[in-house]
């Protein structure tokens, strides 16, 4: 049972760090953006 509960956890654990990653990935391209940095990204 202890087993169980600690693999959940970790499962989440891994899961909150990946959707941090992204959404600090989201936040730095927002203000590349803003910056204009994806300017010559566009059309």
């Amino acid at each position: 049972m202890v087993g169980l509960l600690s693999s959940q956890v970790e499962n989440f654990s891994i899961g909150a760090t990946v959707a941090a990653s992204l959404a600090i990935t989201a936040a730095d391209v927002a203000v590349g953006c803003i910056l204009g940095a994806c300017a010559p990204l566009r059309p």
